[in-house]
This record gives structure tokens, C-alpha cells and sequence, in this order.
């Protein structure tokens, strides 16, 4: 299966391809200087013009063995319905557990929102995709916890990252001081 990985130049890009080559999976990666629509935009059309099933997956996750499972657990019976699916990963933002990293897409799911790509909120690229009504009653969030989240990013990412929390209304629940002095023991 193909995993597209989302980067804007994380540290951990690199180490999250090398894993997901290792646990079987053939890797692209879209590192292009640009907006997180375009480069979605971008994932929609290359991975549609596939044909196939596959996985996105964003570079600051490093993902675990669990991942192997995901294409088995996708095509299960219980699943094979599912249109799109969301995995979790340990957040170290949260200090936790948190659902929507990696997403599974069934090659249906990318035909849907290929055709439907002016409908897609440029600020929140694959959640409205999530919702469109083609494919909401078809998701699946999976107990399966398959990577970490947020180590070894640059300052300035986790500054981003922050930022971006309190721009959506999304910071309760995550606990940033961690990270300030997880910043203060590397540097």
C-alpha cells in the first residue's frame, strides 16, 4: 500500500519514511513549500490517479509497528465499508492519546472528494473532507494506536502548533508547558 507523508520540513520526515518503508509500505513524500490545501489537493489527485487504496500520514509522527495493521484491519469484514478510517498516535502536545493520525482512504473515498474538491473548507482540508455526506456515514475511528506525535520538532514548529490550537478553539486539553520544558532539556 502507498502512504503519502505530509511535510513542511519536519525533522522526523526522514524517520517516518524509513519506518513506514520498513513496516512494507512504498512511501511519497509531498514536501512542497505550500498551503496545507494545496498540498492536499495535490495528495487527492495523485493518490486518485492510483486507483488503489491508501494512507496519509503527516511527518511528525513517528509511526510504530502497530501501523502493519492497518491495511488488515481496513479490509477486515467489520470494516470493509469504511470509506475512510483514522488511527491514533500518543501526542506529546496532549500528554495522550488523540484520534486522526493516520487516515486510511479507500480508492472510493478519494473519488468522492476528487470530484467533490470545491466543496473542501481550505482551512480544515481533510476534517470537511471527513464530513462531506458521501463519506461521513462511512468513517471509522480505530482504537489502534500507531505512532507518537510532536517529538523532535523544531521550535518553531511547536510554536506553529500551538498557535494553530488556539486559532481553532482546540487548546483545552493540551498541555504546552510540557513541551516548553521538554524545549528547555534540548536545548
Amino acid at each position: 500500500m502507498k502512504v503519502f507523508i505530509f511535510s513542511i520540513g519536519e525533522q522526523t520526515t526522514s524517520l517516518c519514511a524509513r519506518l513506514m518503508k520498513s513496516f512494507g509500505f512504498n512511501v511519497v513524500i509531498l514536501d512542497g513549500k505550500e498551503s496545507n490545501y494545496e498540498k492536499y489537493k495535490r495528495f487527492i489527485e495523485q493518490a486518485h490517479a492510483l486507483g488503489e487504496d491508501v494512507l496519509k500520514i503527516d511527518a511528525d509522527i513517528i509511526p510504530n509497528g502497530y501501523v502493519r495493521q492497518i491495511y488488515e484491519e481496513a479490509n477486515s469484514h467489520r470494516l470493509q465499508s469504511a470509506l475512510m478510517i483514522q488511527y491514533q498516535h500518543y501526542c506529546i502536545y496532549r500528554n495522550g492519546i488523540n484520534i486522526g493520525n493516520p487516515v486510511f482512504y479507500r480508492k472510493e473515498a478519494l473519488a468522492i472528494i476528487s470530484k467533490n474538491i470545491d466543496k473542501i473548507d481550505p482551512a480544515r482540508p481533510e476534517a470537511t473532507a471527513w464530513r462531506l455526506p458521501e463519506i461521513n456515514d462511512w468513517t471509522h475511528t480505530s482504537d489502534l494506536v500507531v505512532g507518537l506525535h510532536g517529538v523532535y520538532q523544531r521550535h518553531e514548529d511547536i510554536d506553529r502548533h500551538e498557535a494553530h490550537k488556539i486559532d481553532r478553539k482546540q487548546i483545552d486539553g493540551y498541555d504546552f508547558s510540557v513541551i516548553g520544558e521538554l524545549k528547555e532539556l534540548c536545548d
